[in-house]
């Protein structure tokens, strides 16, 4: 029993600790104003309200103080500012994504943690991504290129090309490259597309950046919570945590913790299969699962970052898709009970009895930009199980000692998961080492209250999580993850994530 209870507590922590947390056609969303669009070979132009699946040949422009959002399902973003005219050139799945600005302003954040190419071409100027947030203005005849985080390769048309590192601009014009130079000493004309970005936690930034970001982030959040305490160390901690909607499908969890001497923060922006109801928890409690039939919200993407502002862990999934996995070729996956919200309470389930749940096409995990561990279909896409060797499952990739990814399949890490290694005390340890070791990571994870002390068995005694009184009592705790790693030079991230904001939005029953 008292292994029983310990594993009902840690289901809890699923959604926060590691876990394996498409087509991949463009959704066009009208931020506000007129948005319209049209495809290769169509003479008239189409106003849009809400967001619309698009592709490869779509035209899109935007009116007068106006702006539109280009999403994709691997979290990559393009920001179409006002009076602007674009076209998706390419968008494959597998190989790339390419698109022009003909005139006006874009700023794009792209996520290449799965390999594509992403390409952004002007009448005379071409950008090939090698980083993650940079912006292109097209004014007359001259592009304007700012990257702010990552590097940039930027072509003219005499074939010349010059690598644009992080915090710098060029100019190109029909002379050709300009000289690179700092963005604060050569601010663009209109700066609303930086202070958009300044908006956005993400990682890679300084202390002063997130928390500015945070600052206005917090302003439109749904659910926010703030408070003081002390970690398992005894240090003392002041935390933030909020939940917005970034996108009208999108939801975004940001943990913040400052320390006397550091700040540590966490992110989580998921992607929904269409856009998210006015009570933002609806969907979000569907992300668990549903009996019976497939959720109605599921996700079909998500981005997790944690960072103390120098190390980084950061995963990528994408090609969400409901599975039934009472009834798929893993039984490992079954689910025996689920939580009914409705009847408060927690229902079985009965031979066969159909269970869905996301499962992910693609996924990856890097620690300070060196991936450890990705996926992908054995064959196809719409994976059914995890499995290895399975017709509808997946095939792995990890690291090897000398930093590259392996065939798939093979040299599998090794795990060290100790369930309780202080007694009594809730702390679950799991460690992972790649090859013969050089490679590792590590996560302890925890249940502690304000005042510094971890939670015991005893504390849990009689728990049902989703009840009120489950509720009540984990407001009580708070969920703390310390990460090190063998890239981290003996630093770690330290993370604590309270869990009233989760039970609010329906992220924890």
């Amino acid at each position: 029993m008292r292994e029983k209870r310990f594993f009902r507590v840690l289901c809890l922590l699923q959604i926060l600790a590691i876990f394996p947390l498409t087509a991949y056609c463009a959704q066009i969303t009208p931020e506000k104003g007129r948005v319209e669009i049209k495809s290769d070979g169509s003479g008239s132009w189409t106003r849009i309200d809400k967001a619309t699946e698009s592709g490869a040949g779509t035209f899109v422009r935007t009116g007068f103080r106006s702006q539109a959002m280009i999403f994709w399902k691997d979290g990559t973003k393009v920001e179409l500012a006002a009076n602007s005219s674009y076209r998706i050139e390419k968008d494959d799945a597998d190989t790339s994504v390419g698109m022009k600005l003909f005139s006006g302003k874009l700023k794009a954040t792209v996520n290449k943690m799965l390999g594509r190419k992403f390409e952004v071409s002007t009448p005379n100027a071409v950008c090939a991504v090698r980083g993650t947030v940079f912006e292109v203005e097209v004014r007359s005849n001259f592009t304007n290129v700012s990257l702010y985080q990552g590097q940039l390769a930027v072509s003219d048309q005499q074939g010349n090309q010059r690598l644009l590192e992080q915090g710098y601009s060029m100019g190109v014009g029909a002379n050709g490259l300009g000289a690179p130079r700092g963005i604060n000493q050569n601010a663009p004309r209109d700066t609303g597309a930086i202070n958009n970005l300044k908006r956005e936690v993400g990682l890679n930034m300084s202390k002063e950046a997130v928390l500015s970001a945070a600052a206005e982030e917090i302003k439109v959040a749904e659910y926010q919570q703030g408070k003081v305490m002390v970690d398992v160390s005894g240090a003392r901690v002041r935390l933030e945590q909020y939940i917005m909607r970034p996108a009208d499908n999108q939801f975004k969890l940001v943990t913040l913790n400052e320390r006397n001497d550091r700040l540590d923060y966490f992110y989580y922006l998921g992607s929904f299969n269409k856009t998210l109801p006015a009570d933002m928890s609806i969907a979000l409690g569907q992300m668990t699962g549903c009996a019976g039939s497939a959720c109605e919200y599921f996700m079909t993407g998500y981005e997790t970052g944690r960072s103390n502002t120098i190390d980084s862990v950061h995963e990528l999934a994408s090609g969400g898709h409901m599975v039934d996995v009472n009834n798929n070729s893993d039984s490992a996956d079954d689910v025996a009970s689920y939580f009914d919200s409705n009847m408060n309470a927690y229902l079985p389930l009965g031979s066969g009895d159909s269970f869905y749940k996301t499962f992910y096409d693609n996924y990856a995990i890097k620690y300070n930009d060196v991936t450890f561990l990705n996926w992908a279909p054995v064959s196809g896409s719409n994976v059914q199980s995890y499995l290895v060797g399975d017709a509808s499952g997946i095939n792995y990739r990890y690291i090897q000692n000398d930093g590259t990814l392996g065939a798939f399949n093979t040299g599998s890490p090794g795990v060290n998961s100790d369930k309780n290694p202080d007694g009594d005390l809730i702390h679950e340890k799991i460690k992972l080492t790649y090859g013969t070791g050089k490679y590792w990571e590590q996560y302890d994870n925890y249940l502690v209250n304000d005042k510094g002390k971890i939670a015991t068995l005893s504390d849990f005694e009689g728990f049902r999580p989703g009840t009120a009184a489950g509720n009540q009592t984990m407001l009580q705790w708070n969920f703390e993850q310390v990460i090190t790693c063998n890239l981290f030079e003996g630093r770690k991230i330290d993370l604590v994530i309270e869990p009233k904001t989760l039970i609010q939005s329906g992220l924890l029953k």
